[in-house]
């Protein structure tokens, strides 16, 4: 194992800055650990902060941090995280006219204190290569070449320019305009090796155009070690108050109007005035997100519970709000089939549509323009051929309830696509990449 003293504090092979704690990124991290543990070519290093260590305990359980381990990792200073809340705040005031997130001079306070901190902790505890696990809080200094600590890879999570829809408005269109640009100068930084996005579009989009290489990785899923029996399925149906003999369809993901809960509610309606008595909708997600403010999520939540009374399903459908990852688990198994009736379409890099599959739930799914080559009509999925509609939804979904033979033809295609996805592969793959990246600088 290589180290190298340096100022009193050894040189990592590989640091992680992660002062972000959401999203993704812990179970990712927790997954580069493992992988690190086993094939790891000396020690890797994580910078947090003391909320990621409250909030994702489990990403370090059972490991030592002490000197000589192979896994490290290190809290930012109390006056640092306070400065980085207290940022965060500025930068998502709400203006109380619009109820929107004002564009405000402090998201540039935020993203240059993710740079200072980086330059701090970077030459605190130096490392051969840094990996952020957010590059969007680093475009800023990077598309104007500023040094850093180490060479760096990082993940890039949210590509607006490239997937925002057109019909948005001229603010929205200049900002786009601007982080298209700060992006592609960023990849041209002469100490940026590596970008990872989990968006085809964004890989394709940059791939072979700048400096840095751009790898796409695959949404990853997090399989479960074991199916519910018989007994475990009517013990969750129970405890979420879905009857016992229900067909049990299911929605799981941030419920948003984009999601196109709306129509699915009224295809439930439709079923069981046909004659399907026993068909039930269970929704598994909160409201609140990035996407959709609170009061705006605790408006769209009522107006939902009120359409499902005008559609006179209301007790036939169960909304459980944000649950823990345990209980969402829980009630996938506890479902039937899945339905995803995206307004824009469903592709694969849903990562609540790999859940779905990973738990192997034959399931419903809305084309997207184009549509997602994995996602095959009766391969993979059943798939209804438009969107924001529902007539488009009652005739599928009647045909995935009434053939065994296809729920259990496309629940093993769907999870098909979730194996080739998990954590371990995600992470190997990702050590792989940079330990050709290692050799070659190496080489050079």
């Amino acid at each position: 194992m290589l180290k190298v003293e340096l100022g009193g504090e050894f040189v990592a092979e590989l640091t992680l800055f992660e002062l972000w704690s959401g999203g993704h990124t812990p179970n990712y991290i927790r997954w580069l650990v493992e992988a690190w543990q086993s094939q790891g070519p000396g020690t890797l290093r994580a910078i947090i902060t003391n909320r990621f260590l409250k909030q994702h305990e489990y990403v370090f359980r059972d490991l030592l941090n002490v000197p000589g381990s192979v896994i490290r990792w290190t809290a930012i200073d109390d006056a640092d995280e306070v400065a980085i809340e207290a940022a965060r705040t500025r930068a998502q005031a709400v203006d109380s006219a619009s109820g929107k997130a004002s564009e405000t001079a402090g998201d540039d306070t935020l993203l240059s204190l993710y740079w200072t901190l980086l330059q701090k902790y970077g030459r605190k505890f130096p490392s051969r290569h840094i990996l952020l696990m957010n590059l969007d809080e680093y475009l800023l200094p990077l598309s104007a070449g500023r040094a850093a600590p180490a060479d760096l890879s990082g993940i890039f999570f949210r590509p607006n320019y490239i997937y925002r829809s057109k019909a948005v408005s001229d603010e929205f269109r200049i900002f786009d305009v601007v982080q298209e640009q700060l992006v592609r100068r960023s990849l041209n930084h002469p100490q940026l090796r590596l970008v990872f996005s989990y968006v085809p579009e964004v890989a394709e989009g940059l791939h072979g155009r700048e400096t840095a290489k751009v790898i796409h990785l695959h949404n990853p899923v997090q399989l479960p070690t074991r199916h519910a029996s018989l007994v475990e399925k009517a013990t969750i149906r129970s405890r979420l108050g879905v009857p016992a003999d229900a067909q049990v369809v299911a929605f799981f993901g941030f419920v948003h109007p984009v999601k196109g809960l709306r129509y699915l509610i009224e295809a439930l309606a439709r079923l069981r005035g046909a004659g399907r008595q026993r068909l039930h909708l269970l929704i598994l997600g909160g409201f609140t997100s990035l996407a959709l403010p609170e009061g705006e999520a605790r408006a769209f939540r009522e107006e939902l519970a009120a359409w499902t009374r005008t559609c006179g399903v209301a007790s036939h459908v169960t909304i459980t709000g944000r649950l823990p990852a345990k209980e969402v688990s829980a009630g996938l198994h506890a479902a039937d089939v899945a339905a995803f009736p995206l307004t824009a379409g469903a592709t694969t890099k849903s990562g609540a549509l790999l859940s779905a599959f990973a738990h192997g739930l034959p399931t419903l799914v809305t084309a997207a323009d184009p549509p997602d080559p994995e996602l095959v009509d009766g391969a993979t999925v059943v798939v209804a051929d438009r969107v924001r509609d529902v007539d488009a939804l009652v005739e599928p979904l009647a045909r995935l309830l009434d053939d065994p033979a296809l729920r259990h033809r496309v629940a093993a295609g769907g999870r098909g696509l979730a194996v080739d996805r998990t954590w371990p592969r995600i992470a190997a793959a990702h050590q792989e990449l940079y330990a050709t990246v290692r050799k070659a600088e190496h080489a050079a």
